[in-house]
């Protein structure tokens, strides 16, 4: 399963909910390597660790996140992230688990991580747009922009849903647990 969005659309509170039905599935994330290379000189540098959970954090940080993921998917015409992954997700379908890729970003090269996700390894995308009232949540980027709207329009299943208040535990809103259980049911009927 891959799950892509736009920063902050809810890819990992999915995940989340996603487990409380599912407990086989397993998280894998692309960008953990990133973060893993760019952490020591991030802190060092800004005082600001990549793995923060705080959206000013990591509003000011996200450009250099994505330069430099960009240059390494430009070194390798979009293999180099998903290669890494490949191999926690081969471990994880050897233990009869589920991967989740919570982060599919790019349509860009012809084995970028779609083709990867669709083609080499038969996944299905799921696609998560967060709404404020009536207005979808922005795209954090240009770059986020442009393949977003490509990773929407070629979903196998899209979610659509709202902002949860702050002080609301997400995991147990009724509306957001019925939305991943209707995916549940998507999901079952693909496995098939």
């Amino acid at each position: 399963i891959g799950v892509s969005g736009c920063a902050r659309s809810g890819k990992d509170t999915f995940f989340s909910i996603l487990k409380k039905y599912i407990p086989e599935v397993e998280q894998v994330a692309l960008a953990h390597e990133l973060k893993k290379d760019l952490d020591d000189f991030v802190k060092s540098k800004v005082g600001i660790s990549v793995f923060t959970d705080e959206t000013k954090d990591k509003s000011l940080i996200r450009g250099l996140m994505v330069e430099y993921g960009k240059i390494k998917r430009q070194q390798t015409e979009g293999t180099y992230w998903t290669c890494l992954a490949q191999k926690k997700i081969n471990e994880i379908l050897r233990s009869d688990k589920i991967p989740v890729v919570t982060d599919v970003r790019y349509d860009i090269y012809p084995k970028d991580e779609f083709f990867w996700l669709k083609e080499q390894n038969n996944g299905l995308l799921v696609h998560i747009t967060r709404m404020f009232g009536s207005d979808e949540i922005p795209p954090a980027n240009e770059e986020e922009s442009i393949n977003n709207e490509k990773l929407k329009t070629k979903a196998d299943y899209s979610i659509k849903w709202n902002t949860v208040e702050a002080n609301h535990t997400t995991l147990n809103d009724d509306h957001l647990n019925e939305i991943v259980k209707g995916f549940i049911k998507y999901y079952e009927k693909f496995r098939k």
